[in-house]
């Protein structure tokens, strides 16, 4: 998870492109690599609330409500802590 800054060229207007990725499934690869198997990203400039929802809901739907262990790696923002 993490956000990065974009400047609309037309409108010089500075927004906030939010990125989240997620994936459920891996498979050995060799000794400390694994391959992701189902990976999703979700990208937007949205206001936190929505990307919340939406990336949310992809999560939900890679079993993340019936999952053992969860990780969650995001930088210090305040937008993600809430989030996680």
């Amino acid at each position: 998870m993490d956000g990065t800054g974009a400047e609309d060229r037309e409108s010089g207007q500075w927004m906030e492109c939010k990125v989240g990725a997620s994936f459920s499934q891996r498979v050995f690869v060799s000794k400390n690599r694994f391959w992701v198997l189902d990976k999703r990203v979700y990208a937007s400039i949205e206001d936190v609330g929505r990307f919340t929802e939406k990336f949310f809901l992809q999560c939900v739907r890679q079993g993340v409500l019936e999952a053992k262990k969860v990780f969650f790696i995001g930088d210090g923002a305040s937008w993600i802590r809430k989030l996680k």
